[in-house]
């Protein structure tokens, strides 16, 4: 959190005055290290403002990411890493801050058991799954061995 610029004023002025660290910060609700990091900002530059955080811009492009998760929904985010050149967690931070969530397990089992039923018709084991187009079906393990279907 940061403090205003006039209560960081009046705590170093209190300092001052004669009171203890430990006695500033109870009155003001300080953490410890805050007073003593303030003195030392205004003896560097003379100045309470605040300093500028030197982050390094992000190496993902949001745009980019946007269009690399629409074109490519089953994508992990190891891919996505590979893709953009950076680390799984760089795209996840990436993801989050943009609103995009991941696929969960159950539709991912779903859309692919249609696109497998979809490409061989002629399986017999594939023959007694649920019919994953209607609503309210189940995947065969989660009802426990038993087929539900509308």
């Amino acid at each position: 959190m940061r403090y205003s610029i006039d209560i960081r004023r009046k705590a170093l002025a209190a300092l001052r005055k004669g009171h203890t660290k430990k006695e500033v910060n109870e009155m003001f609700g300080l953490g410890v290290n805050t007073l003593k990091s303030w003195e030392k900002l205004e003896d560097e530059t003379g100045s309470l403002e605040y300093r500028p955080l030197d982050r390094k811009p992000s190496k993902i492009d949001c745009d980019k990411l946007r269009k690399y998760c629409k074109d490519n929904p089953f994508a992990t985010h190891i891919e996505a890493a590979i893709s953009f050149n950076c680390t799984e967690a760089a795209i996840r931070k990436a993801k989050k801050r943009l609103k995009i969530t991941r696929k969960k397990r159950q539709l991912n089992i779903a859309i692919l058991l249609m696109v497998v039923r979809q490409s061989c018709p002629n399986l017999a084991s594939l023959a007694r799954l649920p019919d994953y187009e209607k609503e309210n079906c189940y995947i065969q393990s989660e009802t426990n061995g038993k087929e539900q279907s509308s």
